[in-house]
């Protein structure tokens, strides 16, 4: 979940525009092939607890890939 700092549109392009997080990627980290099991449960039970709470709150996250 991020901060999402303005929505608008310019020259017709609709754009969102929001926080920037710093690090490697979740696509990075399974590039370099060095996750252990252990950590591939914690960072997807991280991403379900995440799409959870956005869901309870009415949002539903369109664009789920390893970059977002």
């Amino acid at each position: 979940i991020i901060t999402i700092h303005e929505v608008g549109e310019d020259n017709e392009r609709l754009y969102i525009a929001t926080e920037l997080v710093e690090g490697e990627t979740l696509r990075e980290l399974i590039e370099k092939d060095e996750l252990t099991l252990h950590e591939t449960i914690r960072i997807a039970e991280q991403v379900a607890d995440a799409l959870a709470v956005a869901h309870e709150a009415g949002i539903v996250h369109r664009d789920i890939k390893p970059e977002n």
